[in-house]
């Protein structure tokens, strides 16, 4: 198995405090991974459980896809710079 290094795949994301705070309470969850469901680090979301937690939620008529949408629509609607936007994507042009 090759290891790659993961900190070549780093974007860094600023957080707000209450994003920070639900961060803080996954300490103790697991000894590598932030968030886990059923004690079981999340490496993907499959579209099945990304299906079921739309309907958990009432959430009709969305794609994972969309929140990239709606992440990069509500920076530029508060003014983040194009430059800094490009670079919290990670985005190369």
């Amino acid at each position: 198995m090759r290891i790659v290094n993961p900190t070549l795949f780093v974007i860094r994301v600023p957080l707000n405090l209450d994003a920070i705070n639900i961060v803080v309470k996954q300490i103790g969850n697991h000894q590598v991974r932030v968030f886990t469901y059923r004690g079981n680090p999340v490496d993907k979301v499959g579209t099945k459980f990304w299906r079921a937690a739309l309907k958990r939620a009432g959430i009709e008529n969305f794609t994972w896809h969309g929140l990239r949408y709606t992440w990069v629509s509500l920076h530029v609607q508060n003014g983040t710079p194009l430059n800094v936007l490009q670079e919290l994507g990670g985005w190369s042009s």
